[in-house]
């Protein structure tokens, strides 16, 4: 079944996917020094877990949209009776919940608020109703665990970095 591409579950769904990890020239695009920014103003002395996490989290709810919205629009490969069960507009608060939901992912690298802040929009029900075992939680410890390499990773160049200036 085919969604039609202006339908308002498509709302909160970005044009492009836009990466929040920094590139191999991160001393060249300042992305290592917007991070760096972002954690001292939330009191954090390095580049944590926490916003590495924060981000890993947002860049799968991104590209988890784009992909439901291209698959639905272009594809058609979501039969009608689970798009449903994917998709939809909470009648209570009139917002997009499921896989096309803009999760509200708090700062922290804590698997069970960052799988509350998916189950508070109905992502989690999502996911069962198109898999057959329940993959929130492997996908929120794959973000995670991504996330303490990488902020690790940051916190080497940010050494290396100062060592440098010095």
């Amino acid at each position: 079944m085919i969604i039609n591409p202006n339908n308002r579950l498509f709302d909160r769904v970005p044009d492009l996917f836009e990466s929040p990890y920094p590139s191999a020239d991160v001393f060249a695009d300042g992305a290592l020094e917007k991070l760096m920014a972002r954690s001292q103003a939330n009191g954090l002395k390095t580049i944590g877990d926490e916003i590495m996490a924060q981000a890993g989290a947002q860049a799968w709810n991104q590209a988890t949209q784009l992909l439901w919205k291209t698959k639905a629009t272009v594809a058609g490969d979501v039969p009608g009776d689970i798009w449903g069960r994917v998709a939809w507009i909470d009648s209570k608060s009139d917002t997009i919940s499921g896989l096309l939901a803009e999760i509200p992912f708090g700062l922290t690298a804590d698997s069970g608020r960052l799988l509350g802040a998916m189950a508070g929009v109905g992502v989690d029900l999502a996911l069962n109703a198109v898999s057959a075992i329940p993959v929130a939680g492997w996908i929120i410890g794959i973000v995670v665990g991504i996330a303490r390499a990488l902020a690790n990773i940051f916190r080497g160049l940010a050494r290396q970095r100062g060592q440098d200036n010095s």
